[in-house]
This record gives structure tokens, C-alpha cells and sequence, in this order.
């Protein structure tokens, strides 16, 4: 579907084929925004949830593209207990003498990816990830609970976050969120806290060309009330660990998405560019081209950094997730 689709500007709102995108929208099933600007000729963002997929239509230069964020469905399952192991215990899978865990599996269909995530317990490490930029001389490493820290040039990374989502909200801290990159790949992060009353969602990344060895982390803070949709609350705000800038700052709605959109139309360009892989499963798909994206950040001509800058995180000595 992606790229299939015909895309044109008015002062009456955004057509996307056949459907008319109005200048804004305060709701979250159904909730849609546009947004165009200057910088470049015929460039829009549309922001929509719909069928429970909440995604974004990007479109630069006459070039249209969807990009899925997450779905009402992962937010859900991401706190739900699965039956592990098909319901066998792991002594019983191990003491088997045959593959009965992969048997009962296959039972159930041909085989796919959610249905083994939900089968295996999850690895016991808590997750993280690196946001940069290709010029950047070192990236940020945001942790499993939406922390970011800084990679400094020394031989041990610091352990106080320059940014902690506690800072735009208190009770996030009880709460452990779900966390995706946009489209499953593209180094754009969402940090995202559901409860039964609101969504909390955090939106992060570098832009591309940032030079600085402490780069600027871009930041969207959305609250959607779930009982009544007209109560939306947004934020746009920037956040560097460098000593000459403010630690976090507001900034204005129109920078953020021309930061954006920039920043999604080069990194899909170098992925349209980078090597290929045709692997029919889509999440191992994107995990694939997010690990080939995530070596421009890590590589220096063609020297590796063998991972961000220096050893010194003891849970990954910054080694990229893909490398372990």
C-alpha cells in the first residue's frame, strides 16, 4: 500500500486519495492531523488512528508514505501473562526426547512470529536503545522505562538521565511502558504508558544531520483521555545533556514536525538505498533494516565504534541490541 496513493495541499485541508483531512482533530479512534510548511514544496504529515492502528502519512516532494506507530492491540498485550510454552512446563519440553513445544505450535497454523513471542518467556534484560544521527559524533541511549542518557567521551557513560518522562508527569514512574520504533525500524522512538484512563505517549529522536557530541533529542509528549476524546494534551519540547543548553526546553509545534519530517524522509531514503533483505516475516523484516540503519550511527567511514562511543554501560558495554 505504501507509495500507492495520491496526495495534494489546499487551504481546505490535506486529500489523501478520495478523503479530505481536516486542519485538526482532538480524538484518538479517528483522531487526524495535518500539517505543511515551507521547507520543502508539497510537504505534509497526516496523524491518524484508525481500525486501531495508529499511524502517520508522510508526504515529501510529492513522495506519499505510511508509517505505522503501534496498535491499540500491542498496548493491550504488552501487560498481558501468556501461557508459556504451549501450556507445558519447561521440564516437560526439556525431558520430551522430540520437539513437542514446536508440534503443538504447528498445530495451530502456519507458523508467524506473534504466536512464538507469546509462546517463549521474554529475555530477562531489560531493553534499550541508541537515537542519533549519521553526522552525530555520539548518540543517547534511552533505557526501558523512556530515560535518556548521554554517551560522553570519557571511559564510564553517566548514570543520571538528562530526561526521565517523570519530568512532564509523576505517576509514570509506578507505570512500565510499551516501547516500538515508528514503522518497526526507522530510528524514531515511542515510549508509551496505558492505564484505563489515559495514554501517555512519548515520541524521540535525533535529527539526522546533528553534528554535536551531545545531540539534541526532539520530544513529543501526547495525553489522550480515553473516556472523553476532546481532552488532548500536547507538548513539544527539546532535551540535551549539554551544559550550554538548557536541559529541556519548549519549542513550537511547526519546528518539531519540520524536524520530523526530515528526519523521516532521510532515513527512509537510506534504507531505500542500503542493502536489501526479503524476509517474508514483517517484524523480523523490520528488525532486519533497523540494525542496517542503525550502523550509519555507529560506523565512521568504514572503522566501527563496536557500538556508541565508549564501553560503560554495565548492562550493554553500548553495544547496539542488534550486535548482542
Amino acid at each position: 500500500m505504501k507509495n500507492q496513493i495520491e496526495i495534494s495541499i489546499s487551504s481546505n485541508g490535506v486529500m489523501v486519495g478520495d478523503r479530505i483531512y481536516n486542519k485538526l482533530g482532538k480524538t484518538h479512534e479517528g483522531y487526524l492531523r495535518h500539517y505543511d510548511y515551507n521547507s520543502y514544496s508539497n510537504s505534509a504529515v497526516i496523524e491518524q488512528t484508525e481500525h486501531g492502528i495508529h499511524n502517520f502519512i508522510c508526504c515529501v516532494n510529492n513522495k506519499t508514505s505510511f508509517y505505522n506507530a503501534y496498535t491499540h492491540e500491542s498496548l493491550m498485550t504488552s501487560t498481558q501473562n501468556h501461557k508459556l510454552y504451549m501450556g507445558f512446563t519447561p521440564e516437560e519440553v526439556l525431558d520430551s526426547g522430540r520437539d513437542i513445544l514446536a508440534e503443538k505450535i504447528l498445530c495451530h497454523g502456519e507458523l508467524n512470529y506473534k504466536t512464538v513471542a507469546e509462546t517463549l518467556p521474554v529475555l530477562n534484560q531489560d531493553t534499550y536503545c541508541f537515537l542519533g544521527g549519521e553526522a552525530s559524533q555520539s548518540s543517547v541511549c534511552v533505557n526501558h522505562l523512556g530515560q535518556i542518557f548521554s554517551q560522553y567521551g570519557g571511559a564510564v557513560q553517566t548514570l543520571d538521565p538528562f530526561f526521565v518522562p517523570e519530568m512532564v508527569d509523576d505517576n509514570l514512574s509506578k507505570q512500565k511502558p510499551y516501547q516500538c520504533f515508528l514503522d518497526g525500524y526507522l530510528p524514531i522512538l515511542f515510549t508509551i504508558y496505558n492505564d484505563n484512563k489515559e495514554i501517555h505517549e512519548f515520541m524521540y529522536f535525533v535529527e539526522h544531520g546533528d553534528p554535536d557530541s551531545d545531540p539534541i533529542v526532539w520530544i513529543r509528549f501526547v495525553k489522550y483521555n480515553k473516556t472523553d476524546k476532546n481532552k488532548t494534551e500536547t507538548r513539544f519540547m527539546i532535551a540535551s545533556a549539554s551544559p550550554a543548553r538548557e536541559p529541556t526546553r519548549a519549542i513550537q509545534e511547526a519546528v518539531f514536525w519540520d524536524a520530523f519530517i526530515t528526519t523521516v524522509a532521510y532515513w527512509s531514503d537510506y534504507n531505500d538505498k542500503t542493502t536489501q533483505f526479503s524476509i517474508p516475516e514483517s517484524t523480523l523484516s523490520a528488525v532486519t533494516n533497523g540494525a542496517m540503519i542503525s550502523l550509519a550511527t555507529t560506523f565512521t567511514g568504514d572503522h566501527a565504534h563496536y557500538g556508541h562511543k565508549h564501553y560503560g554501560h554495565e548492562a550493554n558495554d553500548n553495544f547496539l541490541p542488534s550486535y548482542i
